[in-house]
């Protein structure tokens, strides 16, 4: 039969086509499945609040009636606390660090310059606009590092000046007060 191509080189006999079929198959390699797993991780990160300050500070001589002017006073917070930080200032009254006995028992004032003029990091705030006065019977508030305000490995420098004075008419000597400053998370 002519034009046909059944046993010619192009078409192979049925036998011969199924056979290169068959190859041609088994010659794909099978599809795997592959099997997969997930696992999710977790971890809490602890709360870090830490303050520094000098270890102390000695103000000029001065005279009854006398002020002060600003003495530096870094105070440094690092937190990472959420909700932020609030940090603030209290002392001791003013005693005789000579070892003597001070017979009027008056105390000196002291203060905080102006704490909203202090140079902070950003995200925290000051809310006095003028001088605090450091009680003794209680702690001032002097600002707060502002919720979602993460300070940074160095922390917020709070640039502080305390400022003594007026001094009140009290006996001569030198006097000592212990100032603390506390830094606590926001509630």
């Amino acid at each position: 039969m002519k034009g046909s191509t059944k046993g010619s080189a192009r078409w192979p006999r049925a036998a011969a086509g199924v056979a290169v079929l068959a190859l041609a198959v088994g010659a794909v390699p099978a599809m795997a499945v592959p099997a997969t797993g997930s696992t999710t991780a977790t971890v809490t990160v602890n709360s870090i609040l830490s303050l520094t300050a000098p270890a102390s500070i000695s103000f000029s001589n001065i005279s009854v009636g006398g002020t002060s002017p600003a003495s530096a006073t870094p105070v440094a917070v690092t937190s990472n606390a959420a909700k932020g930080y609030q940090l603030s200032v209290g002392r001791t009254a003013f005693t005789n660090a000579g070892g003597g006995s001070v017979a009027d028992n008056v105390d000196i004032p002291l203060t905080v310059a102006n704490p909203s003029g202090v140079g902070v990091a950003p995200g925290s705030t000051t809310p006095a606009s003028s001088d605090v006065a450091i009680l003794t019977a209680a702690s001032s508030l002097l600002g707060a590092g502002n919720a979602g305000h993460v300070t940074g490995s160095a922390g917020d420098t709070w640039n502080l000046g305390l400022v003594l004075g007026p001094v009140p008419f009290t006996q001569d000597g030198l006097r000592s007060s212990t100032v603390t400053f506390t830094a606590v998370t926001t509630p």
